[in-house]
């Protein structure tokens, strides 16, 4: 495998082999548009991994819909920036910061 370099690097993180063409249509398209609800700005190479490899996980248990693989990849973004805004405020709270 090789890491995600942008939007459309998923197809170089998939292991040849493992997804016909049609789920590999899939996961690139929903690999596509979750980048592109992310409005790819900038965004740190984890996030792209993260959106791969979510979308690869839910593509080997048998999800083929697009739009359900794109919302699976944004929900653990979104879980990692509630979890990282939750830290941040305990440790502001405990420091007296505003």
């Amino acid at each position: 495998m090789h890491l995600i370099e942008g939007c459309r690097g998923v197809h170089t993180s998939i292991p040849r082999g493992v997804f016909d063409d049609a789920a590999t249509k899939a996961i690139g398209e929903a690999f596509d548009t979750a980048c592109e609800a992310l409005h790819d700005g900038g965004q740190p190479t984890v996030v792209y991994e993260v959106l791969a490899r979510r979308i690869i996980a839910a593509a080997r248990k048998g999800e083929r819909d697009v739009g359900r693989l794109r919302n699976i990849a944004l929900e653990a973004i979104a879980r990692g920036k509630r979890a990282h805004t939750a830290k941040w405020n305990r440790v502001r709270s405990v420091r007296g910061l505003p």
